[in-house]
């Protein structure tokens, strides 16, 4: 049984169809209808697969991608975390370690296959990573590990996705080119190989199960902001963008070509996970199978960690017991799934959104459905964070659109609706606010301090900045301009408290200045960053 839950939107719904992956599941759906009992018959690994073996090897990225990524050399001190490779600054005591990496042969490689796999504009002919789960992997991938293992027997909820890894050191490597680029003087390449990354990632957000999507909606979420990064820095130092690189760069990142948020789906492959997993520790006549049950729960517990194997069977070994019964365990994986697909489809301002799913309320912690708290993540998390990256996009196309305005005019726009039609199409909404009352469209807050915040006291504007572990007081004077979304708590507060973080109880989602900017500039006044 496959899970393909509908996009939130009708029009989205079509366009989704249209790209090479969406037709391949839209071809998966339909085998399913009219194959009925022989389509079921498929496992569930060549249910899951079956849409990746649809996509023509020329718009696979995998194939070219990971023969690259073998041969990478790992991310050196300074830069081997994506967070540590962001706030890196050219010219510190890592820098030339990291700059060194990063210019290295197979590092260029990489990049290179980065660029040749992101440059389609149309979301329908874009290029897709396809590696199938388990069989069907070229073997130089299984030599180098870069495929997805699922044990013995096989099974998804076990999957180790020997890709990962790898893929982390690839973001520490697009983040210091970026860094090497702009310190080179070429701030509009920083901010290509950073779109090229977030590309990549939109590619892992449409990937079949959860912890790949996750990975990629992070991703996207940390190239947008360091795009903003790139052009903050840019406006307080050379200013070498020109105006034409500018609107390139906000027309890449058009809502209806790659990026596309409102064409992300739940992921596509954790139903099938679930089911595969519960068939498993259930004998024909629906009891439970204490040794299969110990077995299957040891191999998804211990997943990619075959030495926590054995303490894992010990944990799940008298277990058994307290488990429900097959057909309660699969109704209630059904209502799960109804559950998350109703959210994902409601309107991001539903109250619903404020009470516990199903999965949070019936199964996470719950031994008697260990085995569907065992195969799945809790999805509902994706909700919130596609929220997030929508007020990313929506937030980077107006910053840059600023940017562009007052290197074209050398001053700040009045209101943002100046931007149009030079910077940007349209007068987006700020995803955060809920005031959608007459047909509103509210847009993002933005002013100008001093020449816009005379009224609430004279002097520069202060602002308390939260960012990850660190909290400091910023003021703020009119050489800047501050753009920000109300946040989940949809009070405008004029960017008294910021951060972005959307799970802040307090405060509003800061845009611009970027919050990663700020955190850099705080931390080497402070002598922590080397």
């Amino acid at each position: 049984m496959t899970f393909q839950p509908t996009p939130c939107r009708p029009g989205p719904r079509s366009r989704a169809s249209s790209s090479p992956l969406g037709r391949a599941f839209a071809a998966l759906a339909f085998v399913v209808g009219v194959l009925g009992s022989n389509a079921a018959a498929q496992s569930p690994i060549d249910q899951v697969n079956a849409p990746y073996l649809a996509i023509p090897e020329a718009n696979r990225s995998d194939l070219i991608l990971l023969p690259a990524l073998a041969d990478m050399e790992p991310a050196p001190v300074g830069a081997q975390a994506p967070q540590q490779a962001m706030l890196l600054p050219a010219g510190s005591t890592n820098w030339s370690r990291a700059e060194a990496w990063a210019t290295g042969e197979t590092q260029v490689a990489v990049l290179a296959a980065l660029d040749r796999i992101t440059q389609e504009t149309d979301y329908r002919r874009a290029m897709v990573f396809a590696q199938p789960y388990g069989p069907g992997v070229p073997r130089p991938m299984i030599a180098a590990g870069l495929y997805t293992e699922l044990g013995d027997p096989p099974t998804l909820a076990a999957a180790h996705f020997g890709y990962m890894g790898p893929l982390d050191d690839m973001a520490c490597l697009v983040h210091v080119e970026a860094t090497r680029r702009l310190a080179a003087g070429d701030p509009a390449g920083a901010i290509d190989v950073l779109t090229d990354w977030a590309f990549f990632a939109r590619q892992m957000a449409d990937r079949a199960l959860y912890k790949e999507v996750v990975f990629g909606y992070r991703q996207m979420l940390d190239a947008l902001e360091r795009i903003r990064d790139i052009a903050y820095q840019d406006m307080r130092g050379d200013r070498a963008l020109t105006l034409a690189q500018i609107q390139s760069a906000i027309e890449r990142l058009a809502e209806d070509k790659v990026l596309g948020l409102e064409r992300l789906v739940l992921p596509r492959g954790e139903m099938t996970s679930a089911a595969q997993l519960t068939a498993r520790v259930f004998g024909r006549d629906g009891m439970l199978n204490a040794g299969a049950f110990s077995s299957a729960m040891a191999a998804a517990g211990a997943s990619g960690r075959p030495l926590r194997l054995f303490s894992e069977a010990a944990r799940w070994s008298g277990a058994a017991d307290a488990h429900n019964s097959q057909a309660q365990t699969v109704r209630t994986t059904r209502q799960v799934f109804d559950d998350w697909t109703a959210r994902w489809n409601l309107d991001p301002f539903d109250a619903r959104h404020n009470t516990p799913s199903v999965f949070q309320r019936d199964v996470d912690g719950q031994p008697a459905y260990a085995v569907i708290d065992a195969a799945l993540d809790d999805m509902g998390q994706l909700i919130p964070m596609r929220q997030q990256l929508r007020a990313e996009a929506v937030g980077t196309r107006a910053a840059l659109g600023l940017v562009g305005y007052s290197y074209q005019t050398r001053q700040f726009p009045p209101t943002l609706a100046a931007l149009r039609p030079r910077w940007v199409r349209e007068l987006e909404a700020d995803p955060y606010n809920g005031d959608r009352r007459v047909d509103r469209r509210p847009p993002l807050a933005y002013f100008v301090p001093v020449r816009d915040t005379q009224a609430r006291g004279p002097g520069r504007h202060e602002m308390n900045v939260v960012a990850r572990d660190s909290n400091f007081v910023l003021r703020l004077g009119e050489d800047q301009f501050v753009l920000y979304s109300v946040g989940p708590d949809q009070e405008r507060g004029w960017a008294a408290f910021v951060s972005d973080d959307p799970d802040a109880v307090r405060g509003d989602y800061l845009i611009w200045p970027p919050v990663i900017s700020l955190l850099r500039v705080d931390l080497e006044q402070q002598g922590l960053l080397n």
